[in-house]
């Protein structure tokens, strides 16, 4: 499994099990993943529950579909069943060009292979231009008036997971090719304004899709932070457009000093045959809607504004993030697009060209190419296999131990904790930069929270960052073994002294005094983790700066009073705020090791910054240990 692709296949298990779309506890990506194949691979894994035979099921049902979808545009084309065959042999070659083991975004993974995670809104998006195209040409007849029901509610799902992606991607293009059809045929037909209704309202349930999940859900997909390319960016962003389709279609390396005449090497000419011999064939294709205008359909002019518009748009749209690669997968609907219509070019050639040879070399070069591709790709699809061994040896360390959490410290989140999550469904694991860092990206966030889970934890990480965490959490953690390669150390607690998730993020939470986004101030951590205040007046904790929550809790401070030379009938104060105004408080005494507040949210903003403060009066010390959150019931 990939980086990406373990999130795919995790969010399919826990998608089953919470028998919801919008999961609690969890944090999401860039997307929510609908227009993926997780929605059916969750259902299969209900009834067959083995999640990798789910997932590669639901991919092969999308597969048959879009290669459905794509043999009517292949019909539309007037491409014969031969080259039908040919079209299909180079859209399901891997074009691997390397080996890349923790996260491959390239076209055989994103599309065919480890998450398919484009493999739907693609095959949304050419779903969309065959019902274009079958209603401009023969209207909303039959089964294509339920075809066009069908990607409308695609589109809306797709929206609401992706936000425009399908609208700008695919629906915009085809507007486009529509309009100019519209100007170049002076006339309008029946079947002419249906497909412009048709297109709008494609147009519409994808803005739809888009503002219904952010009023459900408050969610927005990552679309909605794209950015304008700059003066200073363009031309880089202009170049690594190209460098991005070299890369998707593995023609040239992405490393220095492999020998042309290695085998390697070899490989690399083989795919830039393949990819010359389509690229040929699409500049006779865009040739022959030059001379040949009247023979040209609506399924050519739609392919082409596909390519032109997409290219142009992503000139324009920063992508590269500053790497002179672009962002290649966003490139795989220009790609199969150009390979549909490289098809029909070389169709043309080899159908009108009496010179035999010249019909034999061409159709020769792709059968000799593609079955080259092919070897190589799949050589390097073995070499891409994450080593299973390492994460069973964790596991079966693991499984030693009655701890139901697991939490993982270290710089960044290496591939074996993202993939051992799936294997490992008996234990949660939690990853962070330290003790107070959490590095969430999706994943599920279950037990993050130290109040959900408290009983014994296991922590695993390398002997530097072990030394590196505080005494009052290397206190708590025992050692007990090595794990994997032995580069790793397995620590048992017997209770959960790490919390990731800080603020309300249940009935129950709990938080310490150094959970992530509490502020201290005016003394010092000692051996157990809690905080001891040095007698200096003001606030000693407070934060964390969290969303304002609906109902009633309860926030319970529990401390101590280590010192009150003054005898002082109240020590300090416990209050909650919003945005920095006091809503509730309650006087601290030294009688007490635990105060508690009852706070009624409604008819506060959810936009508002909730925090709790402990004020601590001069002279007082005071040792402050966690604050309990619980939710009323009604």
């Amino acid at each position: 499994m990939g980086y990406d692709a373990s999130v795919y296949y995790l969010q399919t298990i826990e998608t089953w099990e919470q028998k919801k779309l919008f999961l609690d506890n969890w944090e999401w990506q860039t997307t929510l993943c609908w227009d993926s194949p997780i929605l059916l691979s969750a259902l299969l894994y209900g009834i067959l529950g083995d999640v990798f035979l789910a997932y590669g099921l639901s991919c092969l049902v999308f597969i048959a579909v879009f290669a459905a979808v794509l043999y009517g545009i292949g019909t539309q084309l007037a491409l014969s069943g031969r080259f039908k065959l040919w079209f299909f042999c180079i859209l399901f070659t891997p074009y691997l060009a390397g080996i890349e083991v923790n996260n491959n975004l390239g076209y055989f993974f994103m599309m065919f292979f480890d998450s398919s995670a484009y493999l739907v809104k693609n095959c949304i998006i050419f779903f969309v231009l065959y019902i274009s195209g079958q209603i401009y040409s023969k209207g909303l007849e039959g089964k294509t008036k339920y075809l066009a029901l069908i990607s409308l509610i695609a589109i809306y799902v797709s929206s609401m997971s992706s936000g425009f992606y399908v609208l700008v991607f695919g629906i915009l293009p085809a507007i486009i090719c529509y309009v100019i059809c519209l100007i170049l045929t002076n006339h309008l037909r029946r079947n002419i304004i249906i497909n412009g209704v048709y297109l709008f309202l494609c147009a519409v349930a994808a803005v739809i899709g888009k503002i219904s999940v952010a009023l459900i859900y408050a969610y927005q997909s990552q679309d909605t932070t794209a950015i304008l390319t700059s003066i200073g960016q363009f031309w880089d962003n202009f170049f690594a457009i190209f460098s991005g389709l070299l890369a998707l279609t593995g023609v040239i390396p992405e490393y220095e000093g492999i020998s042309i005449f290695s085998a390697n090497g070899i490989g690399y000419l083989f795919r830039l045959l393949l990819i010359f011999l389509i690229c040929c064939g699409l500049v006779i294709a865009l040739y022959g809607i030059k001379t040949r205008r009247a023979e040209v359909n609506y399924t050519v002019i739609n392919l082409v504004s596909i390519i032109s518009v997409n290219l142009l748009m992503l000139m324009f749209c920063y992508t590269s993030y500053g790497s002179p690669i672009f962002e290649y997968r966003y490139l795989i609907v220009v790609f199969i697009a150009s390979m549909l219509l490289g098809v029909l070019g070389i169709q043309y050639i080899v159908s009108t060209n009496s010179n035999r040879v010249l019909r034999v070399l061409i159709q020769s070069g792709l059968c000799i190419s593609i079955i080259a591709t092919n070897f190589y790709s799949y050589y390097y699809l073995n070499l891409t296999r994450y080593d299973s061994v390492f994460m069973q040896t964790v596991m079966g360390e693991v499984d030693k131990y009655d701890a139901a959490v697991v939490y993982h410290i270290g710089n960044g989140i290496p591939s074996w904790v993202r993939n051992i999550r799936v294997l490992d469904q008996k234990h949660f694991y939690n990853t962070g930069a330290s003790y107070n860092v959490p590095l969430y990206w999706g994943t599920y966030t279950k037990y993050a929270d130290a109040g959900q889970y408290a009983g014994s934890t296991i922590l695993i990480c390398a002997d530097e960052d072990y030394q590196a965490l505080p005494d009052f959490i290397k206190n708590k953690y025992v050692y007990q073994s090595r794990v994997g390669d032995d580069t790793l150390g397995l620590y048992l607690a017997d209770d959960n002294p790490l919390d990731y998730k800080v603020g309300i993020s249940g009935e129950v939470s709990l938080d310490y005094m150094y959970s992530p986004g509490i502020y201290t101030a005016n003394g010092s951590f000692d051996r157990e983790g809690y905080f001891e205040t040095n007698g200096t007046e003001g606030f000693a904790i407070w934060g964390p700066y969290t969303a304002v929550p609906e109902g009633i809790y309860q926030f319970t401070l529990n401390y101590e009073v280590m010192s009150n030379p003054n005898e002082l009938q109240q020590v300090g104060e416990f209050d909650v705020a919003v945005d920095a105004q006091r809503i509730a408080v309650i006087p601290l005494t030294p009688g007490e090791q635990s105060v508690t507040l009852e706070v009624d949210f409604d008819g506060y903003t959810p936009t508002g910054q909730l925090e709790y403060r402990t004020y601590v009066s001069t002279g007082v010390q005071l040792r402050l240990k966690s604050v309990e959150i619980v939710k009323v019931l009604e």
